[in-house]
């Protein structure tokens, strides 16, 4: 499942290719052609952990009233599992789970941006997004600027028996963080995976908290993911998917195991991360530990 750092860079993306542009036709999964969005303009595309976010004014094409002011409907993007949202320049028929095609007249590349294979898309007004059975839950994201670390830990407080390794995963306590860096934050920080939440303090929960938050944001960039560039190979993972094959640091095998009522495989090194009590402080990220 695309985790925070890919939804940013695919509303990155999209928000150069479409912000401000007309539309030529929306299509979308379930409700087939929208004819009443036509001529009506983008006015921000926000990514929202794992989930993006198209506002949309309500139409050019007939009269405005009160429920379709600028930025009144929101398509709503789940990518889930298999989900790929694209630019593509074939001129074909609309379909898939989303197509939207920009006016002409003005010069762009990719006129057209198709997503196939999401979880979820949806057209809602904007108001409903506070009541929405997903998005309303969502605690803070781990991209946003200032994090809102008063709020995770008021989250992260809830369940103190839970595990890290599923502690980092709730998207209701910060959203956007996948397996893969809950995985390599929790071995960069020395900690057990099966370490309960309740035993951290609130330094170190915050300290791990801004800590992914800040790998995260080092692959915001293009490119592939990376979360180690130390050292020889091409290898750009710690642990995650590399069970059974020796620890960078100290050689032992990567132990790989199902953690949480999610059961996702959590990659960690035994001798690492031994830390298993909140006796001594966690180190944190170095810069030079992930570059």
């Amino acid at each position: 499942m695309p985790e925070g750092d890919t939804l940013y860079k695919v509303a990155r993306s999209l928000g150069s290719a479409c912000l401000h542009r007309r539309i030529e036709t929306l299509w979308l999964r379930a409700r087939g052609m929208l004819a009443r969005f036509r001529g009506s303009c983008i006015r921000e595309v926000a990514p929202l952990g794992k989930h993006l976010l198209i506002a949309l004014d309500g139409s050019a094409r007939a009269p405005v009233d009160r429920r379709e002011r600028l930025g009144e409907w929101v398509v709503h993007v789940h990518l889930g599992m298999y989900g790929r949202f694209c630019p593509c320049t074939e001129a074909a028929l609309p379909g898939g789970d989303l197509e939207l095609r920009l006016e002409r007249g003005v010069a762009s590349e990719f006129p057209t941006w198709r997503c196939t294979r999401a979880a979820q898309v949806e057209l809602l007004p904007r108001g409903a997004l506070r009541d929405h059975p997903v998005l309303s839950r969502l605690g803070p994201d781990l991209l946003s600027h200032p994090l809102a670390v008063d709020r995770i830990l008021e989250r992260a407080r809830r369940r103190p028996d839970r595990a890290l390794a599923e502690l980092l995963l709730d998207q209701q306590v910060a959203c956007g963080i996948g397996n893969v860096y809950k995985n390599e934050v929790l071995f960069l920080a020395g900690l057990n995976p099966r370490l309960s939440s309740g035993s951290l303090s609130d330094a170190d929960l915050e300290g791990l908290y801004r800590q992914t938050a800040a790998l995260m944001a080092c692959n915001t960039s293009a490119g592939p993911r990376v979360t180690r560039r130390a050292g020889r190979g091409t290898e750009r993972h710690w642990v995650y998917r590399r069970a059974g094959r020796p620890c960078f640091r100290c050689g032992s095998a990567i132990a790989a195991e199902r953690i949480g009522a999610a059961a996702r495989v959590t990659y960690w090194c035994p001798r690492c991360q031994r830390r298993s009590s909140p006796t001594a402080r966690a180190p944190r990220i170095a810069a030079s530990a992930v570059l």
